[in-house]
């Protein structure tokens, strides 16, 4: 009996390895790891430079299909490729393997990625509408990354900016708590609420709280060129640190 449950353990650890990511409809490991699978990497491998993004699978099959969303409403459909970003910010990109056959998707691989350029151009949200139509983060952005020779004040009308999502993590250090904003989207202001214990709008703010408990922490970004504004909300718990007395 114990030999049978260490098999299983190693079974399940081996599954995990071997996906890697989120299964879709019922696919298992057996399933991506059989003849019609073979060599199906389900990871990507990403490299930024700027506002240039570099993405790549390493699958050699057939039988499947590429499709990732790229956080900013873009969807693209190769391999590998190189992809430029409109603005600055966190993007949450994801890659989607599908069964070239059915198109079903087998596999969903997600990845936070983070695009900035400090030493050419202000991270300011001051967009710009390009002679192209489209929506620039700011006229330095839209003139030494897109070679745009006007544009006007302003996001383009007819353009949408894409979807606001905020999102945040956090380490908790007995009552200090350090947060980091992980938001996805293109938003240029922050407000954070720590219950009715203070505010910041800080990037990645640390607070200390008063004592131990449960705090309900929002954080609310916001694009205020368009007035999108989107809002996440996380109770936290707080404890002290237990010191161990030296002997």
């Amino acid at each position: 009996m114990k030999h049978i449950f260490i098999i299983a353990i190693l079974t399940a650890i081996n599954s995990c390895i071997l996906l890697g990511a989120t299964q879709i409809k019922g696919y298992n490991a057996s399933d991506l790891g059989g003849d019609k699978y073979k060599g199906v990497v389900t990871d990507f491998s990403y490299n930024v430079s700027g506002i240039i993004a570099y993405f790549g699978n390493k699958s050699q099959n057939s039988e499947i299909s590429f499709e990732w969303t790229m956080g900013d409403g873009t969807v693209m459909y190769e391999q590998s490729f190189e992809y430029r970003y409109r603005t600055l910010g966190h993007f949450e990109v994801c890659l989607f393997i599908k069964d070239k056959a059915s198109g079903e998707v087998i596999n969903k691989t997600c990845k936070m990625i983070e695009i900035g350029d400090p030493n050419e151009c202000n991270i300011n949200w001051e967009p710009v509408c390009g002679c192209d139509n489209e929506t620039y983060m700011n006229a330095c952005f839209a003139e030494k990354h897109f070679d745009m020779l006007c544009w006007k004040p302003g996001p383009c009308p007819s353009k949408q900016n894409g979807i606001i999502a905020a999102l945040f993590t956090f380490q908790t250090k007995g009552l200090e708590v350090n947060f980091q904003n992980a938001s996805t989207g293109r938003y240029d202001t922050y407000q954070w609420s720590f219950g009715k214990e203070g505010k910041s709008k800080k990037t990645n703010p640390k607070f200390t709280f008063p004592e131990i408990g449960y705090y309900n922490v929002c954080l609310t970004v916001t694009n205020s060129a368009t007035n999108e504004q989107s809002t996440y909300c996380e109770n936290i718990k707080v404890v002290k640190t237990v010191k161990t007395a030296s002997r």
